[in-house]
């Protein structure tokens, strides 16, 4: 049997690759290290292949079988047309192993996927006897699409050992196993729960770091540079910035590098990868591949599942797991006494039977050695391996150890786990208002430096403070309180004022009734009647509002003459200026500017999204939101446990005389402020002096950050220069193709800027085009906004969906710069034919892609049998990589999708380099 394998690699990566060209050459994900080579292992052949470059005609002749190492193939976003394609063109019959479909959680109503995907299942379907699925919910999400040949056999990883008699290593020292941990930053994002499972990532980091616990990575290339030695790139060095703050791991960037150096690892090669593994008594983590393989090692392993994957395999394997749900602290040593080694060893049995006979009924000769007889294939195995709920702080173990790896010369060092203080002091609490210790165990004191007696924190200690001092009577006052939390100031508060209202927002609720004893109230619109109370208090809310421009004045309305608004929020130093990094549309759906952040909510345990980054400006938005007046107390103060980061407390004072007219206008929809900081707006002002234009730039416009922040630069002067020049000549070229094409009928004539972003070549347009006029087009409503307020151009907001893009007119000319090069697939020609769909007859669209002279700055890329590549990365980090990412096309591609719209437009020019000397230019005239 002659074996073409396409899908997961089937080999490691080329050592002379780069380790992003290694890790783009493993999908992203070393873990499909493991399932390529593992089927390819599996099966017998005489001759073998790997990849989709033959021609159908090569494969026909040199092949019998097309073998596909399948993983997380189905689900949003990902389009298949181009294995579909591949398929179709040759004759052969096809084995699909592995195939899994992903969604929030498993059991969850499955979404829509492109149509080239469904396209692959019909083909695959076609052309296999059975396709091997991972599970029961992706068996099920295969029979809503009608596909019935399949057979449920887990990851072809699992059988990598090919021997039925797997033995598991039990725990013999508990208290002295070396532990491996595993896991990834990236677990949140298709978690049916972020918040749950980025806590689970950063409980995983932290034991790494008390425990000196070694730590297998799998896609986090800016680790796997600090590992390999690579000097850190200033894009990846923020990125583990942002891991320290978002995990509040309690190091610096540097201290992290270096943990990261001493107890990381990470594996190109499976074979190195097992002799990692064998040296450790237990594998614990979030990542399946890098437990899977202790387990085929005889190492005893706990996935810890977040997502539909994780759990649709462990439960059909039976691999000990526990839902991120049901574990409320990570105890390695208690989580492995509570597994089913025994019944996993039993499950795997059966399984290996089950895939052997799977291959055999496909035709195909394999190495599975001692496979036994199956009387039904199909016979459903009931899920298995899940771990009780369990709290593993109360079975903290006492003594553990770092492990003696022949995998770096380390020696083995016994380390203590009794909890150890990095902070110790006496002092007087607010809250208990007694002498107390406060004690921390973490240096990140925000969280963790705790009163003795009331366990309240810094921040709930700040406020107490606050509101003593300032407002002595407070037990007598009116007092609202939003989201309050079952400790500290709030069940002062709450115990000891006699007029005390608390309130939660219940989404679904009527607003002002009481739900589980608290008032439903939503903060932007609230039903108490004006000037109801003395005081307002919540801690950390204003962080989670999408409009806190609405929440301020309604919180001025409620305020008696005098009254105060007492809260915190954390402001960062290092922000001159706030910023929005999340917006909730009217829709319900969620624009997010920046990565998910979540923070602990006391009625959800999913968390509550981070919609503001708040900078030293605040104070002053909020008067200019609420015509309250601000003090901001901030604190470093021993002796009431207050220190530590965001120790500020605002105090925001309604005026006694009569109400300040405020804004109606809300919150801008991006940021706070749009503005640079002074030094940058100077350049600004400079550079655009030289042209004549704006030089206002928004603060979220990602063009000018990554000019900005481009180390090609010498200075930030020559990257403003560049900025604004790189924007007169593109306006300039504009110009001259609408006069070339279009010609001088001494008619005005209408103009489109598609995909225009924050106005880097709109600001210069504007007098370019004159006498004509230009309208302007983007899919953030705040830049829309932007460019109407500094480039008086009227906008049209753009979409996702191509077919529901509305304009407001038929346009002599669109242009269209560095938008086709971000499309995928599944949206490229559709946006192509929309946008020709636009313009009226005889007009006239540019646009410009990643052409072949692109290929330089995509050194991974590869262009498929059609001309197309697309990676799922962009600079631009707040837009699903999945709808805009990084695409190239061949001209012949281009061509094919405009000769699809054959008798709609005429294709006019083709210039390759046109644009940024790059960028290929083409021109169509609509018929």
């Amino acid at each position: 049997m002659r074996i073409l394998f396409i899908g997961a690699p089937i080999a490691t990566p080329d050592a002379a690759l780069s380790l992003p060209d290694k890790l783009a050459y493993a999908g992203n994900d070393t873990g499909n290290l493991l399932i390529g080579q593992s089927l390819h292992q599996a099966l017998k052949s005489s001759a073998h292949g790997y990849g989709l470059d033959a021609s159908p005609a090569k494969i026909n002749e040199e092949y019998d079988l097309i073998a596909i190492a399948a993983a997380n193939f189905i689900f949003r976003g990902f389009d298949l047309s181009h294995y579909a394609a591949f398929i179709e063109a040759t004759k052969l019959p096809v084995i699909v192993v592995g195939l899994g479909a992903q969604a929030p959680q498993a059991g969850a109503k499955f979404f829509d996927v492109p149509e080239g995907s469904k396209r692959f299942l019909r083909v695959v379907s076609e052309r296999s006897k059975l396709i091997g699925v991972r599970g029961y919910f992706s068996a099920q999400v295969m029979e809503d699409f009608g596909i019935t040949n399949v057979c449920v056999v887990g990851c072809p990883s699992l059988y990598r050992s090919k021997r039925r008699d797997l033995r598991i290593r039990r725990l013999s020292n508990a208290a002295a196993a070396r532990v491996s941990l595993n896991g990834s930053r990236n677990a949140s994002n298709h978690s049916s729960s972020p918040a749950l499972a980025a806590r689970v990532e950063r409980d995983l980091i932290r034991l790494s770091i008390e425990h000196g616990y070694s730590y297998v990575l799998q896609s986090e290339l800016p680790e796997m540079q600090i590992l390999g030695g690579d000097q850190l790139s200033s894009e990846f060095a923020n990125t583990l910035q942002g891991e320290v703050k978002r995990h509040t791991i309690p190091l610096g960037v540097p201290q992290y590098a270096a943990h990261v150096r001493e107890h990381y690892h990470a594996f190109f090669d499976p074979d190195r990868w097992d002799q990692y593994i064998n040296d450790f008594d237990l594998s614990l983590g979030s990542r399946f591949h890098a437990n899977l393989i202790a387990l085929t090692n005889g190492v005893p392993a706990i996935v810890l599942s977040h997502d539909s994957r994780t759990t649709e395999l462990s439960e059909l394997i039976g691999i000990p797991h526990a839902a991120i749900g049901d574990v409320t602290g990570l105890d390695p040593v208690a989580l492995a006494t509570a597994a089913d080694f025994d019944g996993f060893e039993a499950r795997y049995r059966v399984l290996y039977d089950r895939f052997a006979h799977f291959l055999e009924a496909n035709g195909l000769e394999h190495r599975l050695s001692d496979a036994q007889h199956v009387d039904d294939i199909h016979a459903h195995l009931a899920p298995a391996g899940r771990i009780r709920p369990l709290d593993s702080r109360t079975t903290t173990p006492t003594r553990m150890q770092r492990k003696a790896s022949s995998v770096g010369a380390r020696t083995t060092v016994s380390i203590t786990t009794a909890p150890k203080l990095v902070y110790h002091a006496s002092g007087h609490c607010p809250i208990c208002e007694a002498d107390v210790e406060f004690t921390a165990q973490h240096d990140w004191y925000r969280d963790h430096l705790l009163c003795s007696r009331c366990g309240s924190i810094p921040r709930e200690r700040a406020l107490a403070l606050v509101l003593g001092r300032r407002f002595p009577n407070w037990r007598n006052l009116a007092i609202h309180e939003s989201s309050p939390h079952p400790r500290g100031a709030s069940l002062k508060l709450k115990r000891e004022c006699k007029s005390y209202v608390a309130s939660h927002y219940f989404p679904g609720k009527p607003l002002g009734m009481v739900v589980d004893g608290f008032r439903n109230e939503d903060l932007e619109v609230q039903t108490f009647l004006d000037e109801s109370f003395d005081l307002v208090v919540t801690l950390d809310v204003m962080e989670h509002v999408n409009q806190p421009g609405d929440v301020l004045r309604e919180v001025e309305r409620t305020l008696k003459p005098g009254g105060a608004y007492i809260f915190t929020s954390p402001t960062y130093k290092d922000r001159v200026t706030s910023e929005r990094r999340a917006l909730y549309n009217t829709d319900g759906s969620i624009l997010h500017h920046a990565a998910p952040e979540y923070h602990g909510n006391p009625i959800n345990n999913a968390g509550s999204l981070v919609t503001f980054h708040y900078g030293y400006d605040f104070a002053e938005r909020v008067f200019d939101w609420s015509g309250l007046d601000v003090e901001v107390v901030r604190f470093h103060d021993h002796s009431h446990g207050l220190i530590g980061e965001f120790t500020e407390v605002y105090v925001a004072t309604k005026p006694r005389g009569a109400r300040r007219e405020v804004s109606s206008v809300k919150a801008p929809l991006a940021m706070v402020d749009t503005r640079w900081p002074e030094d940058i707006r100077s350049l600004c002002e400079t550079a655009a002096g030289s042209f004549g234009v704006s030089p206002e730039v928004h603060a979220e416009d990602f063009i000018f950050r990554f000019i900005h922040d481009h180390p090609g630069f010498p200075s930030k002067a020559s990257a403003v220069d560049y900025y604004f020049s790189d924007g007169a000549r593109s306006a300039a070229k504009v110009r001259a193709f609408i006069d070339r094409f279009l010609g001088d009928d001494g008619q005005q004539k209408t103009v489109l800027e598609f995909a225009a972003g924050y106005g880097a070549v709109t600001r210069h347009a504007v007098g370019a085009l004159l006498p004509h006029t230009l309208h302007s087009s983007d899919i953030h409503p705040q830049a829309n906004a932007f460019l109407e307020r500094q480039m008086s151009v009227d906008t049209v907001q753009s979409v996702d969906t191509p077919e529901a893009l509305v304009l407001p007119t038929e346009y002599d000319a669109i242009f269209v710069l560095s938008f086709f090069s971000h499309m995928p697939r599944s949206t490229w020609g559709r946006w192509l034919k929309r946008l020709c769909g636009g313009l009226r007859k005889g007009g006239v669209l540019l646009f410009t892609t990643h052409g072949q002279t692109s290929m330089q700055h995509f050194p991974q890329a590869v262009l498929d049998r059609s001309g197309f590549w697309f990676d799922k990365s962009s600079e631009q980090g707040d837009l699903e990589t999945a709808a805009y990412g990084q695409t190239i096309t061949s001209q012949s591609f281009v061509e094919a999708q405009i000769k699809e719209l054959e008798g709609v437009v005429e294709y006019l020019e083709f210039e390759p380099a046109g644009w940024w000397e790059h960028q290929d230019t083409y021109v169509l005239r609509k018929l």
